[in-house]
């Protein structure tokens, strides 16, 4: 299909982006408060009436995308159809399984790896945060405790370094609201999903609202979150591999991508999030998935997901991380916030001429 993306600078022809509902990575960036949003919003609600959208917002800039920009003055007002909000979700403790998810919310790596193997006993701690807690409590540090854990539990466990031991409960303490309780989904404080691939057929629009306002632990969530949602996802199932992905060749945004997909040293541990849209990238080209990457500074985010893009979006970019590489590129674009105005310099893989073009008013609300 043709995404109509804006006007030519130089030419004032129409600019469009030919998706063939195949498998790209993306990337837009530029500064904060440039209005990389609004190109963003171009995307998703057009290609939204072709192919099923997830986007993952990290502040909920996309809550009034389903509806129409009665304002836009191209003669495109539209939203994305039916598109379902997801807030305050959450997951069970058994479902965080590997050592990435507990690396997301910043457990070290050697804490990391027992909890992974810790949640294997969840016929002993209920899917309780609390009782998981007190059972990691009891945990033993010494050879002579290890009879008394035995005997309480009715499993055999080697003794844990004392340190590692107390880490994980100093830090399981910071997470009492994260985890899925009976009575906060009850209540409707909580949103658990048992299985996403499932619920993403029945809601074939996704909006999933991070609700990252506040910054430090909230990251943390975010990135276990995200992680676990596209690890699901990307699950295999009696009707074939990759099943649900293949079935649908969504369209995924992720707001903040530096955040979810940071650039990381070799030797940290890896958050779930970016070890997940990292797979995406570079294991599921076959099932037709499209990644669009927004970020303010490319440099920050994951150096394999940058070499592996099909088309760069590129406003302004003030960074003091990139050395000259993006702001050059871009420090001839026009913006004008008075005016409501801005250029973006389209950059696609394997072609020498770029195209710099002004985009067009949102096809949707804005909030």
């Amino acid at each position: 299909m043709k995404v109509m993306l804006g006007k030519d600078v130089y030419s004032n022809n129409s600019v469009y982006f030919m998706d063939t509902g195949s498998f790209g990575v993306h990337i837009i960036s530029a500064t904060t408060r440039y209005g990389k949003s609004v190109l963003v919003k171009i995307f998703e609600t057009q290609l939204a009436q072709e192919r099923p959208v997830i986007i993952f917002d990290f502040v909920g800039e996309h809550l009034l995308a389903k509806y129409p920009n009665f304002l836009n003055t191209w003669g495109m007002s539209f939203g994305v159809p039916g598109l379902k909000t997801v807030s305050d979700i959450c997951f069970k403790v058994s479902d965080f399984n590997n050592k990435e998810d507990w690396a997301s919310m910043g457990f070290p790596p050697g804490a990391s790896s027992e909890l992974a193997n810790l949640v294997k006993y969840s016929d002993i701690y209920g899917d309780s945060f609390k009782r998981f807690v007190d059972f990691c409590k009891d945990i033993p540090t010494n050879p002579s405790h290890v009879n008394h854990f035995e005997k309480k539990y009715g499993i055999e466990f080697p003794p844990m370094h004392e340190a590692t031991k107390g880490s994980i409960i100093t830090r399981l303490k910071l997470f009492d609201d994260f985890f899925w309780d009976f009575e906060k989904e009850l209540k409707g404080e909580q949103v658990y999903i048992e299985n996403w691939g499932d619920y993403f057929i029945n809601n074939p629009h996704l909006h999933i609202n991070l609700k990252l306002y506040a910054g430090g632990f909230d990251i943390f969530k975010g990135r276990a979150n995200c992680g676990k949602i596209l690890e699901q996802l990307a699950k295999s199932t009696k009707k074939g591999k990759f099943f649900y992905l293949h079935r649908m060749k969504p369209v995924i945004f992720v707001e903040e991508a530096d955040i979810l997909a940071p650039n990381m040293k070799m030797d940290d541990v890896e958050p779930s999030s970016l070890v997940w849209l990292r797979y995406y990238v570079m294991k599921l080209q076959r099932t037709g998935v499209e990644l669009f990457f927004v970020t303010q500074d490319p440099q920050l985010l994951d150096s394999i997901i940058i070499s592996n893009y099909h088309n760069k979006f590129l406003g302004v970019i003030e960074s003091k991380s990139d050395k000259g590489k993006y702001t050059d590129m871009t420090k001839h674009l026009r913006w004008d916030i008075q005016k409501n105005y801005r250029e973006f310099l389209w950059e696609q893989k394997g072609r020498y001429r770029n195209i710099v073009f002004y985009p067009m008013d949102s096809p949707c609300a804005l909030p």
